[in-house]
């Protein structure tokens, strides 16, 4: 029998979306978009509390990942705690898709993400 991608079964590949709060309009395509196709996004769409560790919080976040889509922007690129995400998730070796909403011609983004194929997106 086929299985049906958009169930949601414990198969479905999780994506972790990378993003700028200035970017967060484009990262809600995004999810919406993985979501069609039958993948499981996973971003941070909550506010974190008073005195919750952020980084734990979103460490375990890229863990329960299989791949990390990073919205790539001049802001993201920016961004400390991006560049954060991006190290993490390389730490962790999760699989790095840098996805372009915005130029970033010219801009220094995370090592990281340097040499890696760019999905462009304007």
């Amino acid at each position: 029998m086929a299985t049906d991608r958009h169930s949601s079964d414990q198969s479905a590949v999780k994506v972790f979306v990378s993003y700028a709060r200035a970017d967060l309009d484009f990262a809600d395509q995004l999810v919406l978009a993985l979501t069609s196709f039958g993948y499981e996004p996973i971003i941070d769409r909550q506010e974190i509390a008073p005195g919750e560790e952020w980084q734990k919080r979103l460490g375990d976040l890229i863990l329960a990942a299989d791949t990390v889509a990073f919205v790539l922007s001049p802001e993201s690129a920016a961004s400390s705690t991006c560049a954060w995400e991006v190290a993490e998730a390389e730490k962790l070796g999760k699989r790095l898709i840098p996805v372009v909403c915005r130029s970033v011609q010219g801009l220094d983004v995370p090592q990281q993400l340097q040499n890696l194929n760019y999905i462009f997106f304007y």
